[in-house]
């Protein structure tokens, strides 16, 4: 009985790791030998794939040498008929797209002008815009904007309304950026920084 104890004592605990950690050699030469069947592997695929494309190739050519001259140009002309079909139908839809969204876009855009025309007019009359009068007159263009208008001045407004706490120079040149995008939608260049606030706000450029 002692030496039974004795041999189930000196009986070493199995190790719980798994093969890689406890062979880190073998592991590695294995994952060499596989790494070199695929290796193999991949060189025999792509050389079969090769002659297949090459098969079909010669036969294109020897097609197209038994074909008669008449055949290949209505071949040609009519491949040639097909992409130009195609390509006329993607620009007459892009044109018709660009159409119907700018009739879409020419109420909110105008809706916004009136807007940046209204606190103009207040604060050259030294009036109040108030807040809710301001309010109203927002939303009613912001639910249009975020439908039909376009990422450049859905990004410009956005960017307006994240810095309308800014001193008011800055906040103009915000609604400004809005009005170039909406101009840019139309075919406009910028003219460059200040021009269009000169236009509503008189000396503008020399008080900047």
């Amino acid at each position: 009985m002692k030496k039974r104890e004795k041999k189930q004592k000196i009986k070493k605990p199995k190790d719980p790791r798994p093969f890689a950690q406890r062979h880190p050699k073998w592991n590695t030469f294995f994952a060499f030998i596989i790494l070199i069947l695929l290796g193999i592997g991949a060189f025999f695929l792509l050389k079969i794939i090769g002659k297949g494309i090459i098969k079909f190739i010669n036969s294109l050519i020897d097609l197209s040498s038994k074909l008669d001259a008449v055949i290949i140009v209505a071949l040609i002309t009519a491949i040639v008929t097909i992409i130009s079909g195609v390509i006329s139908k993607v620009i007459d839809y892009k044109q018709k797209r660009n159409e119907y969204l700018s009739q879409k876009r020419e109420e909110p855009y105008a809706e916004f002008i009136n807007v940046y025309y209204k606190m103009q007019e207040k604060a050259s009359k030294q009036e109040l815009y108030y807040p809710d009068e301001m309010f109203d007159d927002i939303q009613k263009f912001q639910k249009k904007l975020m439908l039909w208008g376009s990422n450049r001045v859905v990004k410009a407004w956005i960017a307006y309304r994240t810095n309308a706490s800014l001193d008011g120079t800055n906040v103009l040149f915000y609604m400004e950026n809005i009005l170039y995008a909406i101009r840019k939608d139309i075919g406009y260049k910028n003219l460059g920084k200040g021009k269009l606030l000169s236009m509503s706000i008189n000396d503008f450029v020399s008080r900047r």
